[in-house]
């Protein structure tokens, strides 16, 4: 609306209760960033290199982690699921369920299936 040769910035100010220097603010923005200029809330203004390096280095801790999730694996002989399900319980705090149970070639359903009959059999032996 501020591009609009017959708006000024006072009169936009005014007219939706806003300071000017904000709509002076949202103007170089625009001009700067243009439609990359407002993502929404709680999202950075990136250009395009930015957010292909933001992407890249999101892939590059995940592959991390994936890298450690089976360097630690190889330690524990995983051959069946109750070993794998084991792996998984102890590693929670550290690496995503989600992707230990992909990673490990098991349900996170039958993961948590499991893990509710521990439970169970804890509450058991203790009664």
């Amino acid at each position: 609306m501020s591009l609009e040769e017959d708006q000024t910035i006072i009169s936009l100010a005014s007219r939706f209760n806003v300071s000017a220097n904000a709509i002076y603010n949202w103007r170089s923005q625009y001009f700067k960033y243009g439609d990359d200029a407002f993502p929404g809330k709680g999202n950075k203004m990136l250009n395009p290199i930015q957010r292909e390096r933001e992407q890249l280095e999101k892939e590059l801790k995940e592959t991390r982690l994936e890298c450690d999730i089976l360097n630690k694996s190889r330690a524990y002989h995983l051959d069946n699921k109750q070993k794998t399900f084991h792996f998984i319980k102890k590693y929670t705090d550290q690496f995503p369920v989600e992707m230990m149970c992909s990673l490990l070639e098991v349900s996170r359903s039958g993961y948590y299936k499991w893990l509710r009959r521990e439970a169970g059999r804890k509450e058991e032996s203790r009664n």
